[in-house]
């Protein structure tokens, strides 16, 4: 009776563990993305101006840990507003543009894939999609780049002022990451900015306003804004447009001799169009914005290499795209952007190298003060006033130009730039989550009862970071 007892409990153990491995769910465990609780920086946007001040910040000091962290999606901050006679231009200047690139022998290629290294007029979405998968990649020892992240909150103490870090999820549940010494919001990802209004950090038009107010020499591709033209117009841009970049961008490959590539290379320059409302009332300006892009994020022409190129696309935009005959009949009036270190070079096929060499030398010399506006919000290194450990960058520069801006911002204690070889990545991925919904709100102080809100695990955090910076220690 034992025996034939055993056997039936054998065979119900057999039959039990049969059926587990047929669930294909079961066969292999998940890859689960693990993170520590705190990083050095966490750095937050969904451009490439994220991923860049990651890497520098990772390389200006061996011992600091950095995190990346970059949503599936980013709503471009320079965009159009509702219809106006200013914003119908615009339509008009954008298919001017493409009409006269045509005529130049650039192809509209309507559905553009970089993979591919196509060049041409590209008419962008404003609102860019990426993966929905959470992937890490440890793009460097002391980086890591969190990609598809769904970030709940920005974690805040109202009574201290100062912001902890975030919190986001990961692998189906929720965690904390702290910023030990900074939180960084970088790029021109309006979605990102969002955060600090949903957490009753930032009211929304003041964030708007820097972003708006930001210099354009730094708010887009590169720091050379040229040719520019002025028109008069019975309705300007409304607030929330200006300035705004027009849809279509001309991608090119240009080598390092300054002449065009192959059809099949990839493209590594291009040319957009800003428009915005000028000083002079109800006028209008339109500027082209030649740069340089690159998926390297550590990608670093040197200089002549840097003028050979953007003085190519100057010298295209001046003879070829704005000497059209569908351009000039916009009759738009140039301004005058002769610089007096290229006087004796005007009128000669060799003034935009010299304009394109002495305004970048000039970029590279000096340190951009804040304007007027954006001081009320943040300090000279873009710090936000009034509130600890944040700091917003709403730089829009490709990487060439974005590492010389950020080695102004982070001089004390950088340390020379290295090349990393590239595909030095190991990756984890795993199915994001849904999004998480909040809604908005806006907060220019605190009030008591907030203060009273404020949540008690934070204020312990909050207490042990000064008492950590206090003693000097390395752990909480």
């Amino acid at each position: 009776m034992l025996k034939s007892t055993c056997l039936v409990l054998c065979c119900l153990i057999l039959i039990t563990l049969a059926d587990g491995a047929s669930d294909p769910d079961e066969k292999s465990p998940k890859h689960r993305i693990v993170l520590n609780d705190s990083y050095r920086f966490l750095v937050l946007g969904s451009d490439h101006v994220a991923r860049t001040v990651g890497m520098f910040l990772a390389q200006k000091n061996l011992d600091h840990q950095v995190l990346v962290l970059q949503s599936a999606r980013c709503d471009l901050s320079m965009g159009g507003g509702e219809k106006s006679s200013a914003s119908i231009f615009a339509e008009r200047v954008a298919d001017t543009f493409v009409e006269c690139a045509q005529r130049t022998g650039f192809k509209v290629n309507e559905a553009f894939d970089p993979i591919r290294g196509q060049i041409g007029i590209v008419r962008h979405n404003r609102t860019v999609l990426g993966s929905e998968q959470q992937t890490l990649l440890a793009m460097d020892p002391n980086l890591k780049l969190l990609t598809g992240v769904n970030i709940v909150r920005l974690l805040f103490n109202h009574a201290s002022g100062s912001i902890l870090g975030a919190e986001i999820e990961l692998n189906n549940a929720t965690q904390y990451i702290y910023a030990e010494e900074e939180l960084i919001i970088a790029g021109r990802c309006l979605n990102d900015y969002d955060h600090l209004a949903r957490g009753s950090i930032v009211a929304r038009d003041t964030y708007l306003k820097l972003l708006q107010s930001t210099p354009l020499d730094v708010s887009w591709g590169s720091p050379l804004v040229a040719p520019i033209f002025y028109i008069h117009t019975i309705q300007t841009l409304d607030d929330n447009s200006n300035p705004t970049v027009l849809e279509p961008e001309l991608l090119l490959s240009v080598s390092r001799h300054h002449t065009p590539g192959h059809i099949d290379d990839e493209p590594n320059t291009k040319i957009n169009l800003i428009m915005g409302n000028a000083n002079l009332e109800n006028h209008i300006w339109l500027g082209f914005v030649p740069s340089i892009i690159s998926d390297d994020i550590a990608y670093q022409p040197d200089h002549e290499d840097t003028v050979q190129m953007l003085s190519y696309l100057l010298k295209l935009i001046a003879t070829n795209i704005t000497d059209c005959e569908a351009f000039r009949q916009l009759e738009m009036t140039p301004l005058d952007h002769h610089i007096l270190e290229c006087k004796s070079y005007v009128g000669s096929s060799q003034y935009w190298t010299c304009y394109a060499d002495v305004r970048l030398k000039r970029f590279e010399k000096i340190k951009h003060p804040v304007s007027r506006q954006m001081a009320r919000i943040v300090d000279s290194d873009y710090r936000i006033n009034g509130i600890r450990s944040l700091r917003l960058l709403p730089f829009g520069l490709s990487t060439p130009f974005l590492w010389t801006q950020l080695g102004k911002l982070f001089s004390a204690g950088s340390v020379p730039f290295e090349r990393l070889s590239p595909a030095r990545f190991t990756t984890t991925t795993q199915a994001s989550a849904g999004q998480f919904g909040t809604s908005p709100g806006t907060l220019e102080a605190t009030t008591e009862i907030e203060g009273q809100k404020i949540n008690a695990f934070d204020r312990l955090i909050a207490v042990l970071k000064e008492l950590k910076a206090a003693k000097g220690s390395n752990v909480v």
